[in-house]
């Protein structure tokens, strides 16, 4: 044969390139076909796509083939057949074959390419699984290092950078940044971002239902922008426009069924999304809002801790001041033998823990 290609059956009934030989002959007129039941499905590549079965066609005579008639024949050819690469009863895509001969796809022939097309089925679905493998084995392993960095730290502030670089590194994104929830007023604030080369964040405060994070928060679902006029008055519309974005991910981060924040991806280039992507980033957003719930709990009890101890602190000086009350001779003699005490205390080696409570 003269020319060979393989070709990708995508969802949305496109054909996507995956090879083609030989190189030097022009590809792309050729799969400029689709698999569902349009004029460009109409092709041999399309109705071995739809049937499972190999189909060929004569290029200068088969009124299907018009759409890429001319380009056929300007490189000579007066023959093609596809046939379908078919992996667990699923058509994957299909091989097509070019030829200047009109007697070339006898049966013999036909017979050897759909033993090639069972072996090229079979070798592609095997580097598709291996591949999906690899990546599901990169997503557990970033998952447990950003659990390792919420585990291991409190500090919200580290967690988050930890959070972010995984994030750009691993999606293989330009940006990433994290709005919190204010207490009180309900607004997102700047709390943690990296891959960004302006300020246009740092002093945004955006209010619930504005722009695709402020949607993401009211909503509680993720909102996705590839167009930042639809946002014209939000911060991420802003970044997209100054920095040449050109797609935005908003995911609220959701801990407990409260909103505490959202989860904000940036790309210069269209983001390829599959389900596994949307998966491993919503399971990235539920980590991240479960380390901004753990440090809000966390510098909250600490918060309260403080607040008890100074009011242990102030009872006990009012007890103190009530008793030194009774003898204006005395005034001030408990509050100088607790210090005094606590003085002795830390001459003999007790504790500081311990002297809170000596004192």
């Amino acid at each position: 044969c003269r020319f060979a290609l393989v070709g990708k059956a995508e969802p949305d009934g496109t054909v996507s390139s995956l090879a083609c030989y030989p190189s030097e002959i022009d590809c792309a007129p050729h799969l400029q076909v689709r698999w569902d039941e349009s004029s460009l499905g109409n092709g041999a590549a399309g109705k071995s796509i739809r049937t499972g079965k190999p189909v060929i066609m004569d290029i200068m005579g088969d009124p299907d083939f018009i759409p890429w008639r001319e380009a056929a024949i300007a490189s000579g050819f007066s023959m093609t057949a596809a046939f379908p690469l078919i992996s667990r009863d699923k058509t994957i895509g299909f091989i097509g074959i070019y030829s200047d001969k009109a007697d070339f796809f006898t049966e013999e022939i036909v017979k050897s390419l759909q033993t090639f097309a069972q072996q090229g089925a079979s070798a592609l679905e095997n580097a598709r699984l291996f591949t999906e493998t690899e990546r599901q084995l990169q997503h557990l392993h970033t998952l447990r290092s950003i659990d390792r960095a919420i585990s291991g730290s409190l500090d919200l502030h580290v967690t988050l950078d930890i959070l972010l670089e995984k994030i750009i590194s691993q999606l293989k994104v330009d940006a990433a940044a994290v709005l919190l929830m204010e207490p009180g007023t309900g607004l997102l604030r700047y709390a943690a971002g990296q891959g960004l080369s302006i300020e246009t964040l740092k002093d945004a405060r955006v209010r619930p239902g504005e722009g695709g994070a402020g949607r993401a928060a009211l909503e509680g679902h993720t909102v996705f922008m590839t167009d930042a006029s639809g946002f014209e008055e939000s911060p991420a519309a802003e970044l997209m426009k100054k920095e040449g974005f050109a797609s935005y991910i908003a995911l609220p981060l959701i801990a407990k069924g409260h909103i505490n924040g959202v989860l904000e991806i940036f790309n210069r280039a269209a983001l390829q999304t599959d389900k596994v992507w949307l998966e491993f980033i919503e399971s990235i957003a539920g980590q991240a809002a479960i380390a901004v719930d753990n440090a809000t709990l966390f510098n909250s009890l600490e918060r309260s801790h403080t607040e008890l101890t100074m009011a242990y602190e102030s009872t006990l000086e009012g007890w103190a001041r009530a008793l030194d009350l009774r003898d204006h001779e005395t005034e001030g003699h408990c509050k100088r033998v607790a210090e005094m005490t606590v003085q002795l205390a830390r001459a003999v080696g007790v504790s500081e823990e311990d002297l809170l409570h000596i004192r």
